[in-house]
């Protein structure tokens, strides 16, 4: 009987075991492919980084802090800016193959459809070359940044410094900003400027500035469902009003009252397109 259950309990030992180490196979033949796209992407930095040559990273000043009458002056070089972000490029045959699987992922009769990546895949997969990511974070630690983190999607380096580090490393001063209306900014005055080597791998810099989007939305009126014709009746008159964007004109759905006798379903009311 002893002998029995020895048996029995080694027989359970083993199997347990060669579960486990069976589940580990497949995590790493899962894991494997991604890793192995990542080790082999090419490198976008190819010559030494030069302080001396600079490209500039245009589009990155805000429109208001751009204004003279608007511009109060510098601020403490001590002053801390925290979490400002570095957005990096994909090489453009990546961002070709994204492209390309961002389509097929849309497409009913690839087999990618609906294969949907999280973040570590898309690093993996189409992330920058991992040395390039350390050269860049070797950069930012020669200005005095500190590297909080990198994004888990290989896109976005999180980091922080002090308004100096920002003046040295970007060529851009952080100015105090007053608007017309009284709000009071903080914001780079100029558009930053980066050593040219690293450009391939670099976006843009965020977060050198505290103008951030807001809402639009506007709050205009309650609406009702109706299950039995399945549409959304508002209590208020539907209206086209038409803005210019890009050159083309567009138009979005506002509301204003007349009781509920509009009728428009769903669709209708958040449409918004070219007519």
């Amino acid at each position: 009987m002893r002998m029995r259950k020895r048996i029995s309990a080694g027989l359970k030992a083993s199997v347990k075991e060669n579960f486990y180490n069976w589940i580990l196979c497949l995590v790493c033949l899962a894991v494997w492919p991604a890793a192995a796209l990542a080790q082999d992407a090419k490198p976008a930095i190819t010559a030494p980084v030069n302080e001396g040559v600079l490209v500039t990273l245009e589009g990155n000043t805000p429109a208001a802090a751009m204004h003279p009458e608007c511009d109060r002056g510098p601020v403490a070089d001590e002053m801390q800016m925290e979490h400002m972000l570095l957005a990096l490029k994909r090489a453009p045959e990546t961002e070709a193959r994204f492209e390309k699987l961002i389509a097929d992922m849309h497409d009913p009769n690839s087999p990618e459809y609906h294969r949907w990546l999280r973040p570590q895949q898309l690093a993996a997969r189409f992330g920058i070359a991992s040395p390039d990511l350390e050269t860049i974070r070797t950069w930012l630690g020669s200005h005095g940044f500190q590297v909080n983190h990198v994004y888990q999607n290989g896109f976005v380096i999180d980091f922080s410094g002090s308004a100096a580090n920002v003046r040295e490393a970007f060529h851009t001063e952080i100015h105090n900003v007053v608007l017309a209306n009284g709000e009071r900014h903080i914001s780079n005055i100029s558009d930053p400027q980066i050593p040219a080597a690293l450009a391939p791998a670099v976006q843009g810099v965020a977060s050198l500035h505290n103008f951030f989007p807001r809402s639009r939305a506007i709050q205009l009126g309650p609406v009702s469902y109706n299950s039995k014709t399945n549409t959304w009746q508002p209590h208020f008159n539907v209206n086209f009003q038409g803005t210019t964007f890009r050159g083309r004109r567009w138009y979005v759905v506002c509301i204003a009252g007349d009781g509920g006798n509009s009728g428009a379903d769903r669709s209708e009311i958040w449409a918004a397109g070219e007519r």
